[in-house]
């Protein structure tokens, strides 16, 4: 019979080893170099961080065998106040069909470590077999100076037990990972088999090191290769916070995942290939785009709609030719028959929820237009939640109380609030593009739509953006998982004025004509020049050479800000710290601060850094803050 793989005890112990030795956050090795607290019996700093990080933070990966999905894992820390527990625990559920019938074997392991010292208490091995109907526990408990192991008969064995296996042994490779090794690096380690309290020795060596985009954001990924006395070699793919993307082992691979992608059939989900749908030449300058023509070929086919800046034009060979941007001035048409099923409130997106009506209106203080309203919340949306791409967040209510999330968690919030403010809006998915590690792409991401004006107008919570670039291929649901090739056809861009053409507004500037220097300015703003857009803002702003009027100097900044200037984006946010000019509104100023420092200005890096400390419009966080500060100093001394 075909299931006769689920209980071979090789299989089973390379499946133990890959989940055990690097497929989930731990990278679980049991280290023999120590990152002990000077303080004898005391957690270090790091490794209390890291629990405080990741506590209650579940985990998913789909388990494949020669490129076909075999199963799902998950992984999880949590404690147990009462005791004062930390436990780890790991479960794997592996399916195989005979004969139309489905067999399952489920895996379950656990370890036990005191949240005070670290100490190793115990661990278990669950295992429960539906094929042979059987089912059998494994366990090995800390006795004294022995590792009491029983065998799933009750049989009893005592080995000698060496305390230097506790909770900063077992993460101390995290925190190799975490501090940025260099490649060429190498730990050693141990690793210990609940099941036989065997120890094995493993050469961890990093092989490689680039940035990806996850979730929305750019973060480093290494490669690690472990070498195993008796097993070999094994592969994992590894980010900056010891989080595992990807583990193979033969032809046994496991991929990161969402919840719903692990657990259902859907094959062959890489998060690790998903960040990287490679093109040949970089999109530069792409927030000034007009127009960007691509060719995109799927497998299987796919059927991509016209949505928001999105042309769509299927060929005769089953690619797709697409057109993005404000060239395009597509605008699909907001249908309020088709959409009142979506408005109604889920679990998903709670809309009645007394919580979340009260946050609305907290957040929509005094705001009076649908336009208004939506930058109150995208800001609210884009400053509130910290970026983190494993959070795996289901609803609304989750996402607020973890103050965490991807661009999935960025979208669904944002659709929320906007729904229970009257403002009709949904979740979008599909692919962006990046140019990490210049190794230039498209990688999976999630961002929003709200209707204005009867029409769906596209925003991004995650990149601060109120329209976005057009740099975003919408897709039907997951559908972006099946592109596999996309190619550049053509990129035409705003205007850009020369040098030449603007050095008579310039001149006429350091002559302190300010009139002159506005009427020669304006024109060339009016055509798109961004920088002549951001002179005509600050014209406004400070009443040279027109008459003082902050919201006119708003709309020319935001102009040039929407082309990606870091200047307008700096000034937008100083628009929104005095009541006198746009109103004091720390949140929205806030917003633009993080946007300007993200382009590298350095006042802007500063005044994020103090919203930061004083938690004014952003959450408080002395780390960020000092993050910022840093950022800005640095630029100061050199």
């Amino acid at each position: 019979m075909k299931y006769w793989l689920l209980r071979q005890p090789l299989f089973k112990r390379l499946l133990t080893f890959t989940c055990t030795c690097g497929l989930i956050i731990a990278w679980n090795t049991i280290c023999l170099s120590s990152t002990q607290s000077k303080e004898t019996g005391a957690l270090s700093e790091p490794i209390k961080t890291f629990i405080e990080e990741n506590l209650n933070k579940k985990i998913w990966y789909g388990i494949y065998l020669k490129d076909k999905k075999y199963g799902y894992a998950s992984h999880v820390f949590a404690k147990d106040a009462k005791h004062n527990y930390l436990i780890e625990t790991l479960n794997l559920v592996l399916k195989q069909k005979e004969e139309n019938k489905n067999f399952t074997t489920t895996i379950t392991m656990k370890q036990y470590f005191n949240l005070i010292t670290g100490e190793f208490l115990k661990c278990s091995n669950e295992n429960d077999e539906s094929a042979a109907n059987v089912r059998s526990v494994n366990s090995a408990t800390v006795v004294d100076d022995f590792l009491v192991v029983q065998s799933p008969k009750g049989t009893k064995t005592k080995l000698p037990w060496s305390k230097n296996y506790n909770l900063q042994m077992y993460l101390n490779s995290i925190m190799w990972v975490r501090s940025n090794p260099e490649i060429g690096s190498r730990i050693t380690s141990l690793e210990i088999d609940c099941a036989t309290g065997k120890a094995e020795r493993i050469e961890n060596k990093l092989i490689e090191k680039k940035q990806t985009l996850i979730g929305g954001k750019k973060v480093k990924k290494y490669t690690v290769l472990l070498k195993y006395e008796d097993l070999g070699e094994m592969q994992g793919t590894v980010l900056s916070d010891g989080t595992t993307i990807e583990f193979s082992i033969g032809p046994l691979k496991l991929f990161l995942e969402p919840e719903k992608v692990a657990q259902s059939d859907i094959n062959f989900f890489n998060i690790n290939e998903t960040a990287s749908l490679k093109i040949k030449e970089p999109i530069k300058d792409y927030q000034k785009l007009s127009l960007l023509k691509l060719k995109i070929s799927s497998s299987p086919p796919i059927d991509i709609k016209n949505s928001f800046q999105q042309i769509t034009k299927k060929n005769k060979d089953g690619s797709y030719s697409i057109s993005l941007g404000s060239k395009t001035q597509y605008r699909e048409k907001f249908d309020p028959t088709a959409y009142a099923k979506e408005l109604q409130g889920t679990a998903k997106y709670p809309i009645k929820s007394p919580t979340i009506t009260a946050l609305v209106k907290e957040i929509l203080n005094g705001a009076k237009t649908d336009n208004e309203k939506v930058w109150r919340l995208l800001a609210f949306v884009s400053n509130t939640l910290i970026d983190d791409y494993m959070a795996n967040s289901e609803d609304a209510l989750e996402i607020m109380n973890r103050h965490k999330g991807d661009c999935t968690e960025h979208a669904i919030l944002f659709t929320t609030l906007a729904r229970a403010a009257g403002i009709p809006a949904r979740e979008a998915l599909g692919l962006v593009y990046n140019d990490v590690d210049k190794a230039p792409g498209f990688g999976a991401h999630a961002w929003a739509e709200v209707a204005l004006g009867g029409e769906w107008i596209g925003l991004d919570p995650t990149w601060r953006e109120r329209v976005i670039e057009p740099i975003r291929i919408k897709t039907a649901g997951f559908d972006y998982i099946k592109i596999n090739k996309i190619e550049i056809v053509e990129k035409s861009y705003s205007y850009q004025a020369p040098d030449n053409i603007k050095k008579p507004a310039s001149d006429a500037y350091k002559k302190k004509d300010y009139k002159k220097s506005f009427s020669l300015y304006q024109p060339l703003a009016e055509k798109g020049d961004y920088y002549s857009q951001y002179s005509l803002g600050w014209a406004f702003q400070h009443g040279k050479g027109v008459t003082k009027d902050y919201k006119k100097a708003y709309d020319w900044y935001l102009k040039a800000a929407q082309q990606g200037d870091s200047n307008a984006e700096y000034s937008i946010g100083d628009l929104y710290t005095d009541e006198k000019w746009l109103g004091n509104n720390p949140t929205l100023a806030a917003f633009w601060f993080e946007r300007s420092a993200l382009g590298d200005n350095d006042l802007a890096a500063y005044f994020l850094a103090e919203a930061y400390e004083t938690g004014a419009g952003m959450p408080k966080n002395k780390d960020v803050a000092i993050k910022w500060y840093k950022s800005a100093a640095s630029s100061v001394f050199n």
